[in-house]
């Protein structure tokens, strides 16, 4: 059972970029990062975006691909802040945030989507999840670089 406090961070990670984001958000909020995990882990080969069949542009290609994840007994409670992140594949969330988002629901709760990602806006993910969650109450996006700092990150905690 994942304990509750006003704060809850989790996130998706196959590179460990967005894991170590989640892990300085989790150290600047007081909370546990927790990670969203696949049932069958994603090979190098599998996430190879330079091969057409790979698993990772198979699922991106495929908007109704649900990949099957671990259980995370979330139980949530209160009103906790939300932060949920992702890598970005194809200017988008990964599919496994989507089996989470279908799996857990969110409605109600204040989410701050955070993403990782060398170049690309965060916007084309944050539209897609929104046209296909529209529950969800996201209160504000961002993207890190590979590089962010705890203090960014503090920063960006509080002009939330």
């Amino acid at each position: 059972m994942i304990p509750m406090n006003d704060r809850l961070v989790i996130y998706f990670s196959q590179t460990k970029r967005t894991e170590k984001i989640a892990n300085l958000i989790g150290q600047a909020c007081k909370a546990s990062p927790y990670p969203i995990q696949v049932t069958v882990p994603y090979s190098s080969k599998d996430l190879d975006w330079t091969l057409p069949n790979s698993r990772a542009n198979q699922e991106m290609e495929n908007p109704a691909a649900r990949p099957d994840l671990k259980p995370l007994k979330l139980e949530l409670t209160g009103e906790p802040k939300i932060f949920l992140g992702y890598p970005l594949w194809w200017s988008q969330a990964p599919r496994a945030i989507n089996t989470f988002l279908d799996t857990y629901d969110l409605s109600g709760y204040k989410l701050y989507l955070f993403c990782t990602s060398g170049s690309s806006s965060i916007d084309k993910s944050v539209r897609e999840l929104s046209k296909t969650y529209p529950q969800l109450n996201i209160q504000a996006a961002h993207r890190f670089a590979n590089d962010t700092t705890l203090a960014q990150i503090e920063t960006w905690l509080k002009s939330l």
